[in-house]
């Protein structure tokens, strides 16, 4: 047990430190104060407290992620908001140097509407990469849209990129975020799906790169009933390049059950899963073999497919607009269409100003989808 010299001491989050000590962080409530103020507790290899600092006064500041900097120091995001004002809540960085002392404090978000807790990762560059989620628009006065919203920081704290990435998602929140075996990003987190009347909470997953561009995401639920709950708090990558998520599934009115799920490394939690919004293969058309080709892939730019199926004519003797290649990103979303050109078992495309990530690239016959392929476009 913990004890700090305020009426209310909280932690949320432990990570051990490279001594082999650890480090917590949370809020703490003055016992004559009226808001949080941001904690962070140092200790050794045996738990003892070593000394602890608080960060704030002005307004509720809370602690949810933190890191170990290069410069020995440490590098904490959390949240604040303003007791009574309306959809107030922002991101929060703060760097300390190895004593916990403030160096600087850094904040993210549109100050009109309600964002999300910052969620810290170190980038192989020595720079900083932050996760939170960008409100957008405001629904209801406690819930808001918003993106997944991505800044790379350099040491002292000014912004080298920001990007919004994903769809906008309802009443969405991201909880952790983690280096992948294969130097990526997962986060992990939960929205709220309007898309039907059922409006049903939905743990997700997100898969990117160090430079924010989408490698996959998918979406999650156990109940999927009216008002059920499917909520991810954290996710792992596994020694088999897949990752395992933790979090509560509650039925409506029911109560809250642990929830784990295990993906593998495309984020499937069963075999061959799609969950995008691209066409499925046309049933009369499954297993006809046509088994695409397609090379170099990963690409950097340019790459061949192959399809034996291409240069044969219809029966009307036609190739031309009766079959063509979409390719769609891992959204769902339609980003390239080409006209086969008739008699080639092989054409080349051109991706060289597509972002990095995974994408879908569909052969389509006589408007029918015949097979479809993945591919990654990297640097």
């Amino acid at each position: 047990e913990y004890y700090t010299d305020h009426d209310w001491t909280m932690t949320i989050k432990v990570k051990q430190t490279s001594d082999g000590g650890y480090f917590l962080v949370g809020n703490v409530k003055p016992e004559d104060g009226e808001y949080y103020n941001l904690l962070l507790i140092r200790t050794d290899n045996q738990g003892n407290m070593l000394w602890y600092q608080t960060y704030g006064g002005v307004w509720s500041e809370h602690g949810t992620d933190i890191i170990e900097t290069q410069d020995g120091g440490y590098l904490i995001g959390g949240y604040f908001w303003k007791p009574g004002y309306d959809h107030s809540l922002d991101a929060m960085l703060i760097k300390t140097d190895s004593l916990g002392n403030e160096e600087w404090t850094k904040y993210y978000g549109n100050p009109d509407v309600d964002d999300g807790m910052a969620l810290v990762a170190m980038a192989d560059d020595g720079n900083y990469l932050v996760a939170t989620v960008y409100g957008e628009y405001i629904i209801a006065p406690e819930a808001r849209t918003g993106s997944i919203y991505l800044i790379k920081v350099d040491s002292e704290g000014n912004n080298i990129w920001e990007k919004k990435i994903g769809p906008k998602m309802m009443d969405s929140h991201v909880k952790n975020l983690r280096p992948t075996n294969d130097g990526n990003l997962i986060a992990s987190g939960f929205f709220l799906d309007d898309t039907t009347s059922d409006y049903i909470y939905k743990g997700f997953m997100y898969k990117f790169s160090q430079e924010g561009d989408s490698i996959w995401m998918r979406d999650y639920s156990h109940f999927n009933n009216q008002y059920d709950w499917n909520m991810f708090y954290d996710s792992y990558p596994t020694s088999d390049n897949g990752y395992i998520a933790i979090g509560k599934a509650r039925p409506d009115m029911g109560d809250n059950k642990m929830w784990i799920v295990k993906v593998d490394s495309m984020g499937c939690d069963t075999a061959g899963c799609f969950t995008t919004v691209i066409p499925e293969l046309s049933p009369s058309l499954r297993g006809q073999g046509e088994e695409l080709k397609i090379w170099p892939n990963p690409t950097t730019g340019k790459f061949w497919v192959q399809g034996s199926e291409f240069s044969r004519r219809d029966a009307y003797g036609r190739v031309g607009d009766s079959k063509m290649i979409r390719i769609y990103n891992s959204q769902g979303i339609k980003v390239e269409e080409i006209k086969l050109p008739e008699m080639k078992e092989t054409i080349t495309v051109d991706v060289s100003d597509f972002q990095n990530g995974l994408y879908f690239l569909q052969y389509i016959h006589s408007k029918q989808v015949v097979e479809t392929v993945k591919f990654i476009k990297t640097d």
